[in-house]
């Protein structure tokens, strides 16, 4: 199953939780009637259970309680992933944070984000919840956040907290995460009602005993109320049933998937089932205590809640079945696991890594390699890179760490902080001419931040001696540090990001890549843009836009125009469009008209995304090679049709 199956798997489960959320209202109706019949006499005044006009007036009063509560919690889950963490008591972790433990966490987030080609969520920290466990939340990847809990940080070493990363980041690549935040919205309005009764029994508890401090009678009202606030209650437990019922339906499964998912990122079970074990011999096991656990169980990494009575009403598998599918050799005995630990702790020690527990292979040993520039080996097949898109491998992630860990500490320090971010991002806009770049810094000087400009003139050099592969992922960085800007701050870097690209009156490759990736990324962080509802569900209404797109790419090759001919063909013949359409020319295929191409496509189906994406790897890999200017732009247009792509390693294509 590609990545394009699981999302459409994911929208699938919608339709599951859609019919359990029917059958839980229909259920409350039901027995909010039969209560209604009762209490209010119209059992033994009007005879029978049958009364219309109250059983219109239950479906209306429970619809509005259920629909009204369901809107609000959706409303509140709107802000995206950051409205979860808060809610659940997260602490933000500045992304420059100098905390060793923390900065673990960012460093391990930061590799698996640029290897699954996603941008960096934020990261959080449950600081009053001492369990192990963690969880991903968001509507989106602009939005992502992974929080860990205080445990997770101090209880796991770095590859068992790798593990735990790669599972949650499993969920956002699968499209788990708005899923999961339309599910807490959906059952929060199921649970309302058992919340009013709960209120209810409260206050007639507080009623009742002000009554007996003032009165020897009157006490009708406050039993009655007392009535109404237990037959609420246990309806409401008909909400919890089928809240929990609901939940397990949706996230059992994709525990199990996340967790072999996190395998093959990482290539470690250890990592992940170290994880799981260390849970399996907590006393408290992964249980949180926050007071909305109970609507966000189904987001976490292990089971949030006490165990369920019934097994299928658990939001999680249990914790040795999870183990024993990574761990064939596990005998679910955590007694033995407690006793191996201990002597392995005697006799090694604890060892804790900041930026590294040990050597990598695979990829990071390559060297420098070209990351997203020249590479080689065989064609770049389309199957292939469909079936890579959100699911990077170990070699990805390896040569993520290989990437950052290889940029010079000034510049990653730098992106870590908003006014340092923001001078990276203009140095890596610096024009290698003279004139343009002396337009440039001196645009920089009149309308930037006075803290950025000094920050501009220390790092230029820096970046000017970095090598190509290394800009993106230093930018990744930057870009996710620069969510600490205020609107304003924003709007004035925006402004002097387009004035940078324009100095030389032309724009290149590289200004428009990462001139996309800013829009793309922060536009919506800053609530200037929204995702657009989907208008094309055939590849066909998009002609105009594929015939530029593909024209563009094949120009990126460098090679002759025949040549760039054959590859927009081979990218044409992928779309499955029956037109004689001929390569646009060089001036016509220009960077203006692109940018409003890719606006339209983010409005396209995934189907027709899948389509767009196959098309641009057959055309760029029709000479058997991909150039810098390649991939730079097919990452632009993977990351607009909301498609994580791995970074290409070296190695993987050569050239003819």
């Amino acid at each position: 199953m590609d990545f394009f199956e699981h999302q459409e798997a994911a929208r699938k489960k919608s339709a599951i939780l859609t019919v359990y959320f029917s059958l839980a209202i229909l259920c409350i109706i039901a027995a909010i009637y039969c209560v209604a019949v009762i209490l209010l006499g119209y059992f033994d005044d009007f005879g029978g259970f049958w009364h219309p006009e109250l059983l219109a007036w239950v479906i209306g009063m429970t619809l509005l309680v259920i629909f009204g509560g369901s809107l609000i919690k959706m409303h509140t889950l709107s802000k995206g992933g950051e409205a979860v963490a808060q809610m659940l008591g997260g602490r933000k972790v500045h992304p420059g944070t100098t905390d060793n433990l923390e900065k673990r966490l960012v460093n391990v987030v930061e590799e698996m984000a640029i290897a699954s080609g996603i941008p960096i969520p934020a990261v959080y920290i449950l600081d009053s919840e001492k369990a192990i466990n963690a969880f991903a939340a968001g509507l989106g990847t602009h939005d992502a956040v992974v929080a860990v809990t205080s445990g997770t940080l101090a209880k796991l070493n770095r590859d068992e907290l790798q593990g735990v990363v790669a599972h949650e980041f499993s969920h956002i690549l699968n499209g788990d995460m708005r899923l999961n935040i339309r599910l807490m919205g959906l059952v929060y309005g199921i649970l309302v009602i058992a919340f009013i009764g709960w209120q209810t029994l409260r206050l007639a508890a507080r009623s009742g005993r002000r009554v007996s401090r003032n009165s020897k009678g009157g006490g009708g009202a406050a039993i009655a109320f007392f009535a109404m606030g237990i037959s609420l209650t246990i309806i409401g437990y008909i909400g919890v049933f089928f809240g929990k019922l609901i939940k397990s339906a949706v996230s059992r499964q994709r525990e199990f998937l996340a967790d072999a998912s996190a395998v093959q990122f990482t290539r470690n079970p250890a990592g992940i089932a170290g994880a799981l074990k260390k849970i399996g011999m907590e006393a408290n096991g992964s249980r949180v205590h926050n007071v909305h656990a109970e609507e966000a169980g189904h987001l976490f990494f292990g089971n949030a809640l006490s165990n369920a009575w019934l097994s299928a009403l658990s939001t999680h598998p249990p914790i040795a079945e999870r183990i024993k599918r990574i761990d064939a050799s596990f005998d679910g005995s955590f007694e033995k696991v407690a006793s191996q630990k201990a002597q392995s702790q005697k006799s090694q020690g604890k060892k804790l890594s900041v930026e590294g527990s040990k050597p990598l292979a695979g990829a990071a040993a390559m060297g420098g390699g070209a990351g997203l520039a020249a590479l080689a080996g065989e064609a770049l097949a389309p199957e292939n890179v469909i079936e890579r898109v959100g699911a990077p491998s170990f070699d990805h992630v390896a040569r993520a760490r290989q990437l950052i860990d290889a940029i010079p500490k000034r510049l990653k320090d730098a992106a870590h902080e908003p006014f340092g971010a923001m001078a990276v991002i203009y140095c890596l806009l610096l024009n290698e001419e003279s004139e343009a770049r002396t337009i440039q810094l001196n645009h920089i000087n009149t309308h930037a931040d006075p803290a950025v400009r000094p920050e501009v003139g220390t790092l230029a050099p820096l970046v000017q001696d970095l090598g190509k592969e290394y800009c993106l992922p230093l930018a990744d960085i930057a870009l996710n540090a620069l969510r600490g800007l205020s609107p304003e701050q924003y709007g004035v870097f925006k402004e002097i990001v387009s004035s940078l690209c324009l100095a030389d009156k032309k724009i290149g490759l590289f200004e428009f890549a990462l001139q996309r990736l800013v829009v793309q990324r922060l536009d919506s962080f800053f609530g200037l843009k929204s995702k657009p509802r989907i208008r094309y569900f055939a590849v066909d209404q998009l002609q105009v836009e594929v015939h530029l797109l593909l024209s563009a790419l094949a120009h990126q090759s460098g090679q002759d125009e025949t040549l760039a001919q054959q590859a927009f063909a081979t990218g044409l013949q992928m779309t499955g469009m029956d037109y004689a359409l001929s390569i646009l020319p060089p001036e016509k295929a220009n960077f203006a008209r692109l940018n409003k191409a890719l606006d339209r496509f983010e409005a396209a189906s995934p189907a027709v995304h899948k389509t767009i994406l196959a098309a641009c790897a057959a055309c760029i890999g029709a000479d058997k090679k991909v150039s810098i200017g390649e991939a730079e732009l097919f990452r632009v247009v993977a990351e607009v049709l909301d498609s994580p792509i791995p970074p290409f390693l070296p190695g993987e294509f050569q050239k003819v």
